[in-house]
């Protein structure tokens, strides 16, 4: 079994045992079929589409990427994007979800079970929803951005989010962090769809 069928396994796991009923049927959405989830995932960072009614009652749909970690990450505070795969064979997968990430919405969460029991897992000790069409806006305008020598976590400087930039301990990639927190405090509230264990 291949790393990327480890990790889709475990996303799904969570996603049907705790993400749905606890996060999204909360939100009022349902899931959508979609047939071609893997390339979505690789080449767009879209995980999931769900169906939900806007303010009007019109059916929309919401397109997500979805990160989940096991109980032993609860003293984060932070939600992460791979950045970069610089050992990648395919020079066009390289550059990762940070550059190419195309879904609305992250939705990222810490489990109250270890990754080896994750169908035994009841509940979310904390989750987040980002909006990633806020997010990438402020990317584009340059008030987040990554500065590769900033080895540990993310920081405001001048009112501005600096990403935190680690490399997996397989040296499979490098991803960049991000505080929950301090982005509602620079960005607003609003920036964060739903959370629970994040903000006061």
């Amino acid at each position: 079994m291949t790393n990327y069928e480890m990790d889709r396994g475990f996303t799904n796991a969570v996603h049907r045992l705790l993400a749905i009923p606890k996060i999204y049927n909360e939100l009022g959405w349902q899931e959508a079929n979609y047939s071609k989830i893997e390339s979505a995932d690789v080449n767009h960072g879209i995980d999931y589409m769900l169906v939900g009614r806007d303010l009007n009652g019109t059916m929309e749909v919401h397109t997500v990427q979805e990160r989940f970690r096991d109980e032993k990450y609860e003293i984060y505070n932070d939600f992460t994007l791979r950045y970069s795969r610089n050992n990648n064979s395919h020079v066009e997968r390289r550059l990762s979800e940070y550059f190419k990430i195309e879904s609305e919405y992250m939705t990222y969460g810490v489990i109250n079970e270890s990754k080896a029991h994750v169908e035994s897992a009841t509940d979310f000790i904390k989750y987040a929803v980002i909006d990633m069409k806020q997010f990438t806006e402020q990317v584009d305008l340059g008030n987040i951005y990554v500065d590769i020598n900033n080895k540990k976590y993310s920081k405001i400087i001048d009112n501005k989010i600096v990403g935190g930039y680690l490399e997996n301990w397989d040296h499979s990639s490098e991803f960049v962090s991000f505080d929950i927190g301090q982005l509602a405090m620079v960005f607003g509230d609003d920036i964060i769809l739903a959370q629970k264990g994040y903000l006061a």
